[in-house]
């Protein structure tokens, strides 16, 4: 799907049977598609400062590529986890729809890469039926995001893992630089 660029309700009925929901890459890529497959779906649009979503993901890119070189690739492949570098390289450096708008970005820099990501937080607003959206700031932890998938509050802290100083940490830790 992401080499040809192309969603067809059948393939997005095989890979999502028995799902009821997606989300990251494998899912926004393709949300306009989805929403004619499943007239019903409602489409959580998660936002943040941009200029975070920048430092953080430029980090998260690093460890991408440095998962996908030898001798990285390599022992995750000898350790059963081939098809992940073969994910990592098709679908997260992929140069179609939103995810090659954004790799071509993070390459120009910031001030691209923030124009590409407020442009795609727009055109979102724009498209998505106001009664089908939630634009969601995880800063608001559970009790917008339940009432709008009516689900009730859960009883544990609301989870907060992706920022710069995580993927550092990981990068560290899961890397060894």
């Amino acid at each position: 799907v992401f080499t040809s660029g192309k969603l067809e309700p059948e393939t997005a009925h095989k890979l999502l049977a028995g799902y009821s929901a997606g989300l990251d890459v494998t899912i926004f890529t393709w949300y306009k598609q989805l929403m004619e497959i499943y007239p019903d779906a409602k489409v959580l649009l998660t936002v943040r400062d941009p200029e975070r979503w920048f430092a953080s993901y430029k980090v998260l890119q690093i460890i991408i590529g440095t998962l996908i070189q030898q001798p990285y690739a390599g022992v995750r492949t000898a350790m059963g986890l081939g098809y992940k570098n073969e994910f990592l390289r098709e679908v997260l450096m992929a140069q179609n729809g939103i995810q090659g708008r954004v790799n071509r970005a993070m390459l120009a820099g910031k001030e691209e890469a923030v124009e590409v990501f407020n442009s795609h937080v727009a055109e979102v607003k724009a498209y998505v039926p106001a009664d089908r959206l939630l634009v969601f700031d995880v800063r608001e932890g559970w009790a917008p995001l339940c009432k709008f998938l009516g689900r009730p509050v859960p009883d544990i802290p609301f989870p907060n893992v992706n920022d710069c100083d995580y993927w550092h940490v990981y990068y560290k830790a899961y890397i060894g630089f």
